[in-house]
């Protein structure tokens, strides 16, 4: 069995379980570097590509984060796969194809890091 933690934990209660990563906020998590793109999106012919990147950027980020993360919680950080269905599968197969594009600047050591599925 498990329990829902305080974000950033990580517990399986039972040695059968899958680790569950719980992440802060996703409403508000990676806002900032996606909230310039969403604004162009409102007023602009290529809103949908520019609302695309914005997701993209978001899944970049989320992937780099869990991996930066996943030594302190006990996971191999090569092993980060994605998954989504319906418009989640298209951010995740978006990720899988344009892992490496560069959608926004980097801001700290993590971003530098891979955005790159190994599963998707």
């Amino acid at each position: 069995a498990q329990r829902i933690l305080e974000p950033g934990e990580i517990e399986t209660l039972a040695s059968r379980d899958v680790p569950r990563i719980i992440l802060p906020d996703t409403e508000s998590l990676f806002a900032a570097r996606a909230a310039r793109l969403r604004s162009l999106a409102a007023h602009s012919a290529i809103g949908g590509y520019l609302q695309l990147l914005a997701a993209l950027a978001d899944a970049q980020r989320a992937l780099r984060v869990v991996r930066d993360q996943a030594a302190r919680r006990g996971l191999e950080a090569g092993s980060v796969a994605v998954m989504g269905f319906s418009a989640g599968g298209h951010v995740a197969a978006r990720l899988a194809t344009g892992f490496d594009a560069p959608v926004y600047p980097a801001r700290d050591a993590i971003d530098q890091l891979s955005a790159r599925p190994a599963r998707a």
